[in-house]
This record gives structure tokens, C-alpha cells and sequence, in this order.
């Protein structure tokens, strides 16, 4: 994201981690085949803005742009930072357990999934069934 040519933030989306347990629980699957998470899943693994620009949306607005472009049914989130949770929540995301290994370590996340255009979780449950 730019400011009169400065930059002052950025979105990462990557594709989502293959193993999953919390995204297996909501999905009612013990693993979501590679073609079924990559056609449909996507994780935002960072959101970052510059602090003098905090505050006043332009992150929430950013972020809805972003979601807006991508082309999945679902994207993901973890986190382990406080203040986030709510944020994400107001930009559509649920959150539905915490998972271990953030950051590669024992530390626990909050996962979050965003559903796009009225998408519902038993779409995927059906077409992984097939």
C-alpha cells in the first residue's frame, strides 16, 4: 500500500499450511486433499501498517480490498497477537479454536476463516466427499 509514492504497508497471502487441525474440525475431515486446499484456500500471513497511519481504517479498508480480489472460497488466518482477533472479526472473519505451532514453535494461534461470496462450509465437505 502507498501513500504519495511512500510505502506504509502490506498484506501477505500465501497459500494455506496443507496440515490443519483446527480447519480439519470445521471442515469434519481428518486431512482436505492438496487440489481441494489449493482451489479453495488461502491464508493471510501478515498485515502490516505503518503505526502513523493506525487508526483511522485504512487497514480494514485494505483488507477488504485484498479479500475482494481474491479469487478463493475461503481464507485463513492464525494468530497469537491480541487486538487482532477483534479487527479481523469486524472485517467478516470467525473464529473457530486455537492451534499449536505458531510460528513454528508451542506456541498457540487463534484460527480464523473468512467465507467468501456466500459460501458455506458444506460446499467443501461435499466436494472433498467426492
Amino acid at each position: 500500500m502507498l501513500h504519495h509514492d511512500q510505502p506504509i504497508g502490506f498484506i501477505s497471502v500465501s497459500p494455506s499450511a496443507f496440515s490443519n487441525s483446527v480447519r480439519n474440525q470445521v471442515f469434519n475431515r481428518s486431512k482436505i486433499s492438496p487440489k481441494i486446499l489449493n482451489d479453495n484456500f488461502v491464508n493471510i500471513s501478515r498485515v502490516v501498517l505503518d503505526p502513523r497511519y493506525r487508526g483511522a481504517g485504512i487497514a480494514a479498508d485494505f483488507l477488504r480490498a485484498v479479500i475482494a480480489q481474491e479469487k478463493t472460497r475461503f481464507i485463513e488466518l492464525i494468530t497469537s497477537m491480541r487486538g487482532v482477533t477483534r479487527f479481523m472479526e469486524n472485517a467478516g472473519f470467525i473464529y473457530y479454536g486455537k492451534c499449536s505451532g505458531v510460528g513454528g514453535g508451542s506456541q498457540y494461534g487463534k484460527m480464523m476463516i473468512k467465507k467468501k461470496s456466500g459460501e458455506f462450509v458444506d460446499k467443501i465437505k461435499q466436494s472433498n466427499e467426492s
